[in-house]
């Protein structure tokens, strides 16, 4: 059963690399809140298309995909391919508005934006979480990491000179209104899933000297042609899907 809520078009929660990071139940039940029962839909960026749904405090979440490690390895532009796919099988089969809102976190606003240039009639607006529009030097330095994790497409295009040439081709003002959030961790103490915060911080802020959320660089997670929204100190990279505050900030600008 879909409840309206207060929201014009339901919602899209598009992850990150790997999909490491995940959306926490509050956050999650906050969007449902905020969008109402049956309108927030999680898409994970891989082939499989089944779909399932899931009670979350007072109403239902629809998922899309496989919840694993797999998502959010592949090159930008087969993840748009992905999330092309999910979204005409939501809307076949579970009735997705159009257009509707994306929420998007880290390299997953690099591929709603990649999506948006191919459908921009299908967005209307989204809010990027934490999302190296410039890339992020990480991706240079554990350009290995990328090869041993299966996602040498993914790291290869998180680079500064990769998202150099996208942002010429691909202009976030061009398609439709783009927010952005950008998070500031605390480097050496920040953990993350597996360490990677700890690591990352650290390296961006010895090494590079800038400050981060514990893997992208201030300069990286706002970009001229959108409009940047808030910042938010004390709250790492994966703060932006875990706290539901981040959901309600993101609701009032989402139409």
């Amino acid at each position: 059963m879909r409840a309206r809520g207060s929201k014009s078009y339901d919602l899209v929660l598009v992850h990150g690399l790997l999909n490491i990071h995940r959306w926490s139940r509050r956050f999650l039940e906050r969007c449902v809140e905020q969008w109402g029962s049956g309108r927030v839909y999680v898409v994970y960026l891989n082939p499989p298309l089944q779909i399932w749904r899931k009670q979350l405090g007072h109403g239902t979440v629809t998922f899309i995909g496989r919840n694993d490690l797999t998502a959010g390895t592949r090159t930008v532009d087969v993840q748009a391919q992905d999330l092309a796919a999910k979204v005409r099988a939501l809307r076949s089969r579970c009735g997705l508005s159009r257009p509707f809102s994306v929420i998007a976190h880290s390299m997953g606003g690099i591929v709603a934006r990649r999506y948006m240039a191919d459908h921009p009639e299908e967005v209307a607006a989204v809010v990027t979480l934490g999302t190296p529009h410039h890339g992020s030097p990480l991706a240079e330095h554990y350009r290995w990491l990328g090869s041993l994790l299966g996602a040498k497409g993914a790291f290869a295009n998180l680079t500064p000179s990769w998202l150099a040439r996208f942002n010429q081709e691909h202009p976030p003002d061009r398609y439709g209104p783009v927010y952005t959030v950008r998070g500031y961790g605390r480097p050496g103490r920040d953990w993350g899933v597996l360490g990677e915060l700890l690591v990352g911080g650290a390296h961006l802020h010895w090494l590079c000297g800038t400050r981060s959320d514990g893997l992208v660089p201030e300069g990286s997670a706002v970009i001229e042609g959108a409009v940047h929204i808030a910042d938010l100190p004390g709250y790492h990279h994966l703060d932006l899907v875990r706290r539901p505050e981040v959901a309600d900030l993101c609701a009032r600008y989402l139409p």
